[in-house]
């Protein structure tokens, strides 16, 4: 049975072990939102209430965490909020199917990589 988008969520949030946090979403569109917080529990009911979450997700609700990762300090979140912002939807959507089929705790982590992949984009 596969599980609800709340125990997904709640699956990718007890991986976390920094302050800050980049994540993306999938909106109910299929399109991505990313964004960076402090508390994703937090972030993600307020992408998912009615009267909270940023102006891009309110009319694309619901919404499911499908990736997140690690940072140690805003300045560094924010840097790799913007680097996954620019990929392009394919490069987007490789990054989340690497981060869900990955099988190691370590991985899933995923504490702030140093180089971010290419999307072939010139």
């Amino acid at each position: 049975m596969r599980p609800t988008p709340m125990e997904d969520n709640e699956k990718h949030i007890s991986q976390l072990t920094s302050p800050w946090v980049i994540y993306v979403v999938r909106c109910r569109d299929e399109s991505y939102y990313t964004g960076i917080t402090t508390d994703l529990t937090r972030r993600i009911a307020e992408h998912n209430s009615p009267e909270g979450g940023a102006r891009y997700t309110r009319p694309r609700r619901p919404v499911t965490l499908v990736y997140s990762e690690s940072a140690p300090s805003r300045a560094t979140a924010t840097h790799r909020e913007i680097q996954i912002k620019k990929l392009r939807v394919a490069a987007k959507t490789r990054l989340i199917a690497g981060y869900l089929r990955s099988k190691n705790p370590q991985v899933q982590s995923h504490e702030y990589p140093e180089k971010m992949p290419e999307d072939g984009s010139s």
